[in-house]
């Protein structure tokens, strides 16, 4: 089962696609799909950073 992306990760994508990088060249850089960093953009200009999506799924032991 594939895990959810750390929140420094989230952070980086989100200041690199703040930077002007484009959507595709952000995924690239941190090989993630060009849909999540286009959503994770979007929750942070949305909520200013004042919640983050939670990780979904159950805690690994």
């Amino acid at each position: 089962m594939p895990r959810a992306y750390s929140e420094d990760l989230r952070r980086r994508v989100v200041a690199d696609a703040d930077k002007g990088l484009s959507i595709r060249a952000v995924a690239d850089k941190y090989s993630v799909s060009p849909s999540f960093v286009s959503k994770i953009t979007c929750l942070w200009r949305q909520d200013d950073e004042a919640a983050w999506p939670l990780p979904c799924g159950r805690a690994m032991p």
